[in-house]
């Protein structure tokens, strides 16, 4: 049996070891246009703001691939896919046999449409290569920088700068930042806390030019106004890298379409991570969820699928998380109810950056804001998951006082609801809670 891997993050590093865990002694061959060993991009933001080193970055011991018996290919780009020949075209002209293909290739940034967009000194924060890009901006003594977008990536790159002494300005198309993550109170509470601490953030605004012989040195707003910068971010979301998928034939819509078992409209093709579009349990709807956690999650199921393990993915809980100096921040599930039946309840202290806002559809706890205070994300993220009835608990969840021992009388009445180990680790958690 020959596996082949196209992608060699989250998903298609979590799908060997799913595949190893069954077959020891079949061929995988994993395939990366990057030149670097496998890395977690959500820390790139940490190690450009000089919190982690390069080795913090890997998430699977150095000696991953070699003990896995994995054929990596890697700085090379997979630029087709030979179907019935079963074979996958690279880049360098080789071509990697397969029985069972998984697409894991992720999404790339979105580049805005802006004259003087291509010049140096305007990168994304996607890649390895892309932090080296930065790094030297800012060892060659980057004073000013802007960064385009006001989402997760947009944010952790301002708090990189910043924490490197660099005057970071904000552009937001948005009334807010972090638009598609949390909601204006929220965003207010954390904008006021990144103002303290130096960043500017200019929202309903964006940038029309950026200016400079070959390196930017200026940026205009469309409000007229112009920003001297020897750097700019581009933050502005991704894309799915779909292409390949599409050319030979897969079903696609904003993403590449799959079963409960990961396979893609052609047998013995895979598809999991960011390029994958999957159904969200919380709004009833199949979206991107380009998350780390999701990604995880499918390449997991993907690899076990490949070894013809029965497997059902239900579908995606979306989880942000974010840390910006001292203030923490995680989403679950549906932040921005948009339908009729939604209830909201909310407790929030902004002079001690505390928020916490709560979802409910029929009673079912289908999403949260937790900024400040997230130590018990996880037992959140299971009632979600769960999609039980809470209303014996609503009144608890945003006491100005929240203590999460309350919740072991709803564990212990509830214990069919949740498996073994899900009853166990919760009521541990819980009573370690208490009894501190």
């Amino acid at each position: 049996m020959n596996y082949c891997i196209i992608g060699a993050s989250a998903a298609g590093i979590n799908a060997i070891e799913s595949i190893r865990a069954y077959d020891k002694k079949s061929n995988i061959a994993l395939i990366s246009d990057e030149d670097f060993s496998p890395y977690s991009r959500c820390l790139l933001s940490y190690l450009l703001a000089g919190s982690l080193t390069k080795e913090h970055l890997h998430f699977k011991p150095k000696d991953f691939l070699e003990k896995n018996r994995v054929n990596f290919q890697r700085g090379v780009k997979a630029e087709r896919i030979l179907y019935k020949e079963r074979k996958v075209l690279l880049s360098d002209k080789s071509q990697i046999p397969f029985d069972k293909l998984l697409l894991a290739t992720g999404a790339r940034p979105k580049i805005p449409r802006i004259p003087g967009i291509e010049k140096r000194g305007v990168y994304p924060l996607r890649t390895l290569s892309d932090a080296q890009k930065i790094e030297g901006c800012i060892k060659a003594g980057l004073e000013t920088a802007v960064v385009l977008g006001g989402g997760l990536i947009g944010m952790r790159s301002a708090y990189a700068l910043a924490k490197r002494g660099v005057k970071v300005k904000v552009v937001v198309k948005s009334p807010h930042i972090l638009s598609q993550a949390i909601d204006q109170p929220s965003a207010e509470i954390v904008q006021g806390y990144l103002e303290k601490r130096g960043i500017e953030v200019l929202t309903k605004t964006d940038v029309i030019e950026i200016s400079g012989q070959e390196r930017v040195e200026e940026v205009t707003l469309d409000n007229g106004k112009r920003i001297k910068a020897g750097l700019v971010i581009i933050g502005k979301g991704v894309v799915p890298n779909s292409e390949l998928a599409e050319e030979v034939g897969i079903k696609i819509r904003e993403g590449i379409l799959i079963e409960k078992n990961l396979e893609t409209s052609l047998k013995d093709i895979f598809a999991a991570g960011d390029v994958v579009e999957s159904f969200d349990l919380t709004s009833g709807e199949t979206s991107l969820n380009p998350l780390w956690p999701v990604a995880v999650e499918q390449g997991k199921l993907a690899g076990l699928s490949m070894v013809n393990k029965s497997v059902e993915y239900q579908g995606t809980v979306p989880m942000n998380s974010l840390t910006l100096f001292n203030l923490s921040l995680i989403t679950i599930g549906l932040v921005n109810p948009f339908k009729e039946n939604y209830s909201v309840m909310v407790y929030a202290d902004k002079k001690k950056y505390l928020y916490r806002k709560f979802i409910f559809y029929r009673n079912r706890l289908v999403g949260t804001i937790l900024l400040g205070e997230i130590e018990k994300a996880g037992i959140f993220s299971l009632l979600i998951r769960k999609m039980v009835d809470v209303s014996s608990l609503k009144e608890i969840f945003i006491e100005k006082e929240f203590n999460y021992a309350k919740i072991i009388p709803f564990i212990l009445d509830n214990p069919e609801i949740f498996k073994e180990k899900e009853f166990n680790d919760t009521l541990l958690s819980l009573q370690k809670e208490f009894v501190s």
